[in-house]
């Protein structure tokens, strides 16, 4: 008996051995059982597990964005208040620093109203430079006016300054007709500088009393636009 004769006889006894045992198709039946039900019963679990991994993340991610949304908003609401408090206090400054300026402009004219060609007047008293100096640092739409108020009175009191010298060298020199001329001239100059200086006064307070105006219409507008953020 050759080799493939016995290799094809025992072939056929292997695979008669395999048909004729039913345990086997029996195990194999059954693990294919087990099978089907383990998928039916973890095929939904995992499902389950992934879609609430997947809910997780997604809430997760929307609590991030709901952070950064909120952090944003208090970031704009603190701007917003601080811009809203450094605007309040800005106008509060400029009310402020009009009364002074005005009072400035007031004391002005009490120096020229009391310029007198025999009597020395105290330079300290001048108050032209803080006119200037307020106008510069926070009026200066009021420049126009501040402008020709201080020339006009840097012009009254050089003049008046001119007639002291000459009416003092006059009567120093004892020539009573050329101090009276001096003091003539120094009356008719000295009233149309005071007219000039009075209207240009005048104008100066009525641009201010213009811009507390707009400065308190600017105040409530500000209040009434300005958004509540919660």
């Amino acid at each position: 008996m050759d080799k493939e004769l016995i290799r094809e006889v025992a072939n056929a006894v292997f695979m008669q051995e395999l048909l004729t045992n039913w345990h086997i198709y029996a195990l194999m039946a059954c693990m294919s059982l087990i099978f089907k039900f383990l998928d039916a019963l973890i095929g939904p679990y995992v499902t389950r597990r992934a879609e609430a991994l997947a809910t997780k993340v997604d809430f997760e991610n929307a609590m991030l964005q709901i952070r950064a949304t909120t952090k944003a908003t208090e970031a704009i609401r603190v701007q917003i208040t601080k811009t809203d408090w450094l605007d309040k206090e800005w106008r509060t400054i400029r009310r402020v620093k009009l009364e002074e300026l005005l009072t400035s402009a007031n004391r002005m004219r009490d120096y020229i109203t009391n310029l007198r060609i025999d009597n020395k007047v105290d330079i300290a008293s001048d108050s032209s430079d803080t006119l200037t100096t307020l106008c510069a640092l926070y009026f200066p739409e009021l420049r126009p006016e501040v402008s020709d108020l201080f020339e006009t009175h840097k012009e009254f009191s050089t003049f008046h300054l001119d007639c002291q010298r000459l009416w003092l060298e006059a009567i120093s020199a004892g020539n009573q007709t050329a101090a009276d001329t001096v003091l003539t001239t120094c009356k008719t100059g000295s009233k149309n500088y005071y007219g000039l200086f009075l209207h240009r006064y005048y104008a100066l307070e009525q641009a201010a009393s213009s811009l507390m105006q707009r400065i308190a219409h600017q105040e409530n507008n500000r209040e009434q636009d300005t958004p509540i953020i919660a």
